[in-house]
């Protein structure tokens, strides 16, 4: 998989900042920055998973992921300001500061939903397995 963030970086803005910001969400990004933009890409999304699970965000955040999938990419943005401390908080409005622009994408062989799958299963249970779960504890 190869994933990609972009954004733009206002003068009020510390480039630094932002930066930093990318890496807390993103650590092994490898990221350039020119005057106004920040563009940055990993092929790993291991951290944000992570988040999501200690976020417990999970399903909402595996809809949007959704919303924003075609065959063989997700594209998504997160609010800018949020991933300053290390949270992920999708943006699904135009932010003051803008947002931070996100695509994943699949390579070769790889399943863009495979992808979703490992970013951010579903905690749903489904019928089959509630009613397993159900069994199980009735035999306590």
């Amino acid at each position: 998989m190869k994933v990609r963030v972009f954004c733009r970086i206002y003068p009020t803005e510390n480039p630094e900042k932002i930066r930093d910001a990318v890496l807390k969400i993103f650590p092994n990004a490898k990221i350039r920055i020119s005057e106004n933009y920040l563009v940055a890409e990993t092929s790993s999304m291991e951290n944000f998973a992570s988040l999501l699970r200690r976020q417990r965000i999970r399903d909402s955040a595996r809809s949007v992921l959704m919303d924003g999938m075609d065959e063989n990419s997700i594209s998504f943005r997160l609010n800018k300001q949020v991933m300053t401390v290390g949270r992920i908080n999708f943006a699904v409005e135009d932010m003051p500061l803008g947002d931070v622009e996100v695509r994943v994408e699949a390579e070769g062989e790889e399943d863009i939903r495979d992808i979703l799958d490992r970013i951010a299963p579903s905690t749903r249970v489904e019928e089959g397995e509630k009613e397993t779960r159900e069994n199980r504890s009735e035999h306590r």
